[in-house]
């Protein structure tokens, strides 16, 4: 990605992230638990309730996605490998004290 797409990208991060949000709080709103008399009942509310559970967890990860690319942004490290920074990072302060 180029330099010059970094405000277009982050700024459809944070839609997403607001989209992504709002959908995780109406998903929180649909898993109930209810007392149902009938058996049949029973399995269909809870299938009903498992959706709504795997859509909270699968936008709860998108949000820290989100997020973490968000921050990346901010830090200007968005497409390095973090690890490798870190090492260069080790590294460079082992130059530096050798020296």
């Amino acid at each position: 990605m180029e330099r010059e797409q970094l405000p277009e990208f982050k700024k459809i991060l944070e839609a997403e992230q607001a989209g992504a949000g709002w959908a995780l709080l109406q998903n929180r709103q649909n898993v109930g638990i209810e007392k149902i008399a009938d058996v049949l009942e029973e399995i269909w509310h809870t299938t009903d309730r498992e959706l709504p559970a795997a859509n909270l967890l699968r936008y709860s990860v998108l949000l820290r996605n989100i997020r973490a690319a968000l921050v990346r942004i901010r830090d200007d490290a968005l497409g390095t490998c973090l690890c490798l920074r870190r090492f260069s990072e080790v590294v460079h302060e082992a130059d530096a004290s050798a020296a």
